[in-house]
């Protein structure tokens, strides 16, 4: 019993840690919301799923974007898909998963994506091509077919070919996703009649380098953050980039000598209060009658107050008033609205008046 359970625990560990990988291959290459403008290679771990859908266009980076990003990309693939009709064919060799075979994707087919599972680590790299377009899943695959053999019965044909590839790499340490570009490899062999088969033309395909950047690192400043990227969150309080710092004066000698009401020493003054100098509460009546003592003429009469460094205080700026400057086109709009009902009104009436009056 307790092997069994120690299997199904490292099994549940194993699934715990893997997860489906939406990889779109577009015009561009293979995008995800790691290689968001596509490329020729993805990196997952083992026991990953991808699952590859074709696009035109690479929309898989706007899942970057918080909360409403994986339904914006899931609505532009589902409206581009249909509107375009876009089909590739899958060219997957022996040692991909599911052995060697071909599979036609697309809005207009059967088959809508492919989803493949990845449990060893490896490289695995396949080919695809785009085969047909259909606007509106309207034409048939022979009339949007994209190799321009249309009027092959009458003899003229393009023979037209296209090549992508992708590397699917998988490891414990996978490869970093970042921004490359894939141009496909074209070839035309046309065909006319007469002359019949002239010399194949082809442009090999271009794969640009990946420039190492990280996604989420681009879309952390959205509020929220779009997958991927660890690191904890600090407790630290925000400071307002609109917060505006006021360092008053400090406080001069004339004001700790001057006497002030309502304050009684020179340290009470300079915590924002006044000194009263004798004029805060009266002094009870006892009766007896002091005497002046002599004025020392070699004394100070005052002691010479220290310099008091200023204080800082912050003034956050009015919320309220933001609203209100935000709102005020918005009140000119609809004193304007109503004003214009009214000229109208009184017009409408006025003509009516003077109509029923000839």
């Amino acid at each position: 019993m307790a092997v069994v359970g120690a299997i199904v625990l490292a099994t549940t560990s194993a699934s715990a840690g893997t997860k489906t990988v939406d990889a779109e291959l577009s015009l561009s290459g293979i995008a995800t919301s790691a290689n968001i403008l596509g490329g020729s290679q993805i990196g997952v771990h083992p026991g990953d799923t991808v699952d590859f859908a074709p696009s035109t266009i690479p929309t898989a980076g706007l899942k970057n974007i918080p909360v409403l990003g994986a339904a914006l990309d899931s609505l532009l693939q589902s409206v581009l898909g249909s509107a375009t009709g876009y089909q590739i064919t899958l060219h997957l060799p022996a040692t991909f998963p599911g052995g060697k075979r071909n599979v036609t994707l697309g809005a207009c087919t059967s088959t809508k994506h492919l989803a493949v599972t990845f449990p060893k680590k490896g490289d695995y790299t396949f080919t695809w091509s785009a085969v047909a377009i259909s606007p509106l899943c309207l034409l048939p695959a022979n009339i949007g077919s994209l190799a321009g053999n249309q009027l092959k019965n009458a003899g003229v044909a393009l023979n037209a070919s296209n090549q992508w590839v992708a590397n699917i790499h998988v490891a414990t340490n996978a490869v970093d996703g970042g921004i490359s570009i894939q141009l496909p490899g074209v070839s035309v062999a046309p065909s006319v009649p007469v002359l019949g088969q002239l010399p194949t033309l082809g442009i090999s395909g271009v794969n640009l380098p990946t420039i190492p950047i990280s996604v989420p690192s681009i879309t952390s400043g959205l509020g929220g953050g779009g997958g991927g990227g660890g690191g904890g969150s600090s407790s630290a309080p925000a400071t307002s980039s609109s917060s505006y710092t006021y360092t008053p004066p400090a406080t001069t000698i004339p004001q700790l000598v001057v006497p002030h009401p309502g304050v009684h020493s020179a340290a009470e003054a300079d915590a924002g209060g006044s000194l009263d100098g004798g004029f805060g509460n009266p002094l009870p009546d006892t009766g007896v009658t002091s005497t002046a003592a002599p004025v020392n003429a070699a004394a100070p009469t005052s002691t010479p107050a220290k310099s008091t460094p200023a204080k800082t205080h912050t003034i956050e700026p009015a919320a309220s008033n933001k609203l209100a400057t935000a709102q005020l086109p918005v009140l000119l709009a609809i004193l304007a609205i109503v004003a214009l009902s009214l000229v109208t009104g009184t017009y409408a009436r006025l003509y009516l008046m003077r109509r029923n009056g000839s």
